[in-house]
């Protein structure tokens, strides 16, 4: 079935006559749609490994930055403090800008 439109040009009118698209605005449509569709099966495994990527190191920072949370809190209860406080905000923002 053709899509249809109302005329614009004038008020809005129930009775008003209607306007069918030409068969080359439904070819357009659709070609529109079926590249639309091609490109998002082409690129979604594309998509995934670089999704997957992305969470893989997002993981290994946050456990990076834990650990040295971890190990600079050790060295602040210790004689190394100075070592270990630095160590440790390292760890607190690596962790944070990851967590984001």
């Amino acid at each position: 079935m053709p899509h249809s439109r109302q005329r614009t040009d004038k008020p809005f009118d129930p009775g008003a006559q209607t306007v069918d698209h030409p068969n080359s605005w439904l070819r357009g449509e659709m070609l529109v749609t079926l590249v639309a569709v091609l490109w998002f099966v082409v690129s979604l495994p594309f998509r995934l490994v670089f999704w997957t990527i992305a969470w893989l190191g997002r993981l290994t920072a946050v456990v990076l930055g834990f650990t040295l949370m971890v190990v600079g809190m050790a060295l602040w209860a210790g004689p190394l403090f100075f070592v270990g406080i630095p160590l440790f905000l390292v760890g607190l923002v690596l962790t944070l800008r990851c967590l984001d």
